[in-house]
């Protein structure tokens, strides 16, 4: 099996890293304490006839936090492959991810024909869509 150049690992850490810096203030923004909820959240609090409104704003959070949540473990588990020299085999047939597909993604852990299967089979993309990350999709 192919070992990632140093060069490569080089890139992709700091782009990992890079994106990492950029989630986890806005999770740590999204679980303060309710005095410091976002400003939209907020502003419907104790409004009765738009508790409705509040509430879908409330589900809305709840679920962007939810994605920068899977964004965060999805980094932290690319960062610890790659410290166990692994970050370039496909988790689930054990053959390498090319180089091109994780500088384009660099949280992907599978080749792209099991990923390819994976969507096939309706269990949708792995992780959160490429722009999120400011990565280009390799699809």
């Amino acid at each position: 099996m192919p070992t990632l150049s140093a060069s490569t690992t080089a890139q992709l850490r700091q782009r990992l890293i890079a994106a990492r810096a950029e989630v986890l203030p806005h999770i740590q923004g999204r679980t303060e304490s309710p005095e410091e909820a976002p400003v939209s959240l907020r502003a419907h609090l104790g409004q009765p006839d738009d508790m409705a409104q509040a509430s879908n704003v409330g589900d809305n959070e709840m679920a962007q936090l939810g994605q920068e949540q899977a964004l965060l473990r999805d980094i932290d588990s690319a960062l610890a492959r790659l410290d166990e020299g692994v970050a370039n085999v496909c988790i689930v047939c054990g053959n390498s991810i090319p180089d091109e597909r994780l500088l384009a993604l660099p949280t992907a852990q599978t080749c792209m024909p099991c990923q390819q299967r994976t969507e096939a089979q309706g269990q949708g993309p792995q992780g959160p869509p490429c722009s999120q990350l400011g990565f280009v999709s390799l699809r």
